[in-house]
């Protein structure tokens, strides 16, 4: 049997669990199982579906359509998160928008940060005149992650699918982002052939200054810092 737990914490924030009642046999005793389910909004009292240190699932349902979620027994957070949907989905037919479920939602605020910047500077013309427009796009998504995120490379593309959605970059044709750099670092002609087309567009200044250390690695390398 199933049932749901409000549980206030010390930060203020009352925390939402179904519980479990089950007969141990070993013990000879019930025991209880918690299954996180989201927290309760102080000022609505709606339990809004979540995960332990994760983003919220959606909008707030009621305390009465989680004690049936709950009660409909099997996975709890499945069926709020199916409810949400049915939930958004039916105000947005309310207000006119003809529109289907929630299928994925992607995250594009620092891609588009970064890629408006590379555009107004001339920097992605240059790039897709040098490399071409998937490889321009994907040296954009990897420069947005870099200046977002800061961890290693090797985590990049789960971070790329979120960004636009699994959809949207299964559609852009990209290789694999360790090729794409070792032909980067190995082909003198694309370099030249970037700095030229980069010294151009900033209309020949002085002098061109870019970064060329940029190495992650676990092993016991005392050189690769300054690599």
């Amino acid at each position: 049997m199933s049932y749901v737990v409000l549980q206030p914490a010390r930060n203020g924030r009352v925390y939402v669990y179904q519980t479990t009642a089950r007969w141990d046999s070993k013990k000879q005793r019930a025991v209880q199982r918690r299954l996180y389910l989201g927290r309760q909004d102080p000022h609505t009292q709606k339990v809004i579906p979540g995960r332990p240190q994760g983003e919220d699932v959606g909008p707030g349902l009621s305390l009465a359509q989680v004690k049936k979620a709950v009660a409909a027994g099997g996975d709890a957070m499945r069926n709020l998160i199916r409810r949400v949907r049915q939930q958004t989905t039916s105000r947005c037919v309310s207000h006119g928008a003809n529109t289907g479920p929630v299928v994925e939602v992607a995250e594009p605020g620092g891609l588009h940060l970064v890629r408006q910047i590379a555009s107004a500077t001339g920097l992605e013309a240059v790039l897709r005149r040098v490399v071409g427009n998937p490889s321009a796009l994907q040296l954009i998504l990897l420069a947005a992650y870099q200046l977002t995120q800061a961890t290693p490379l090797y985590l990049a593309r789960a971070w790329m699918e979120k960004v636009l959605g699994r959809r949207v970059f299964a559609r852009q044709g990209f290789g694999g982002e360790g090729d794409l750099l070792e032909r980067l670092g190995r082909d003198t002609s694309w370099r030249l052939k970037f700095l030229r087309a980069w010294a151009a567009q900033r209309h020949h200044p002085r002098a061109l200054i870019y970064d060329i250390t940029s190495i992650s690695t676990y092993s016991r390398l005392d050189l690769a810092e300054w690599l």
